[in-house]
């Protein structure tokens, strides 16, 4: 069976959480926004909760060289359709013209039915594609998505990425501190991009509040949360027995500076993990664009602070663990854009970098870049595996 997976804005990195999570997928088309993939019994609605990248998944349900043979009353019992419905039609490639033709096709035959259907189209008037929020707040039944490939493709959804799960869930924490908090989102592609699996110890050692552990703790995983600042240590036990309902089996939370992360295990008899995920500390609050002389000086520390770290993460790593790590990406007063230099620092430690969208997508280089238009500074996520 061949599926639609719309991906949204952040393609590569959304497409390395897919393939990574679902390796066995066979990607056949990549789109600007979305792919094409083909799998048998997939479950996508385990997927569609799993993926924090994943917008919606359609299931093929024609593929022909124009639309004119296209009956969705072959693909949808209309007997279980209510007499009023609301639809939509997504267009992710194809000329205004063609959508134009193919809306009026697919009203006529749902008004042959007997049935009133109201078209909900994005409250963007710039977007040919309906939003996960429109999705919901605009209580769409059928929903079909046009796609020009090989052949004219359609694909009707089958499940769509609810964000508002998320921000109950964020909303009901003990601790929230948005201002240094990694969002829900990300923190769950990282965590499905370190491969790590249920029951296996994932470790946080700059866990700040603790929104990448409580992820992990919902996804299956044990986790240790190490931090230097009393406070944050404090946050994230709150939170964590929150979502555990106090369950310390699931967690450790231990306040230690991450550039003795090793001595600290030894310390506490900890064994080693399987993977490690982390937005570290990244500078200071930045509210104004900054000089060259202060991203300098900043950019200096962080590389010895990440340098120190993962020479003492490494031994705690086990072999082939991964390690999913955030690095800034400072913009200076002229747009000017200074990174981390991430080879050097892991330079003569047994650390390679992984590149999930290897063969998938051309001239793809690590790592991902991530920027909202409300960040300051950008941010750059690494994918590291320990091979010896």
């Amino acid at each position: 069976m061949k599926y639609l997976v719309d991906l949204g804005s952040d393609l590569e990195l959304s497409l390395a959480e897919l393939i990574t999570v679902y390796p066995n997928l066979e990607i056949e088309v990549v789109g600007k926004n979305y792919v094409i993939a083909e799998a048998e019994n997939w479950d996508y609605k385990e997927a569609i909760h799993r993926l924090a990248g994943t917008r919606r998944i359609g299931e093929l349900i024609f593929e022909g060289k124009n639309f004119e043979e296209f009956s969705l009353s072959e693909k949808i019992d209309f007997n279980k359709v209510p007499n009023k419905i609301n639809y939509s039609i997504n267009n992710f490639n194809l000329n205004n013209e063609n959508v134009k033709k193919f809306r009026k096709k697919v009203l006529k035959e749902i008004k042959n039915q007997g049935i009133k259907a109201f078209l909900k189209k994005p409250s963007h008037k710039k977007e040919n594609i309906l939003s996960p929020s429109d999705f919901y707040k605009k209580n769409v039944d059928i929903e079909l998505n046009l796609i020009k490939s090989k052949k004219m493709c359609v694909f009707l959804t089958k499940c769509v990425f609810n964000h508002g799960m998320y921000e109950k869930r964020d909303k009901e924490m003990p601790v929230k501190r948005y201002s240094q908090a990694i969002s829900i989102r990300l923190a769950r592609i990282m965590i499905n991009l370190s491969s790590a699996k249920k029951e296996e110890t994932l470790l946080d050692p700059f866990c700040g509040v603790g929104t990448i552990l409580t992820e992990a703790v919902l996804m299956g995983l044990k986790v240790i949360g190490t931090d230097i600042s009393f406070d944050c240590v404090r946050d994230s036990r709150k939170n964590l027995e929150h979502i555990t309902n106090k369950d310390r089996k699931k967690f450790n939370i231990i306040r230690s500076d991450a550039k003795a992360i090793a001595q600290t295990f030894y310390e506490n008899k900890l064994n080693k993990v399987a993977a490690i995920v982390s937005e570290p500390y990244m500078g200071p609050l930045i509210k104004e664009p900054l000089t060259f002389k202060e991203i300098m000086e900043i950019k200096k520390k962080l590389e010895l602070l990440y340098k120190e770290f993962f020479f003492s993460a490494n031994k705690i790593l086990k072999q082939y663990g991964r390690i999913v790590f955030i690095t800034p990406v400072f913009i200076a007063q002229n747009k000017k854009k200074f990174h981390i230099d991430m080879y050097s620092i892991i330079k003569n430690i047994d650390l390679k970098i992984v590149n999930p969208l290897f063969g998938i997508i051309k001239n793809f280089e690590m790592p991902f870049y991530y920027k909202r238009p409300d960040h300051k500074i950008g941010r750059e996520i690494w994918v590291l595996q320990k091979f010896k």
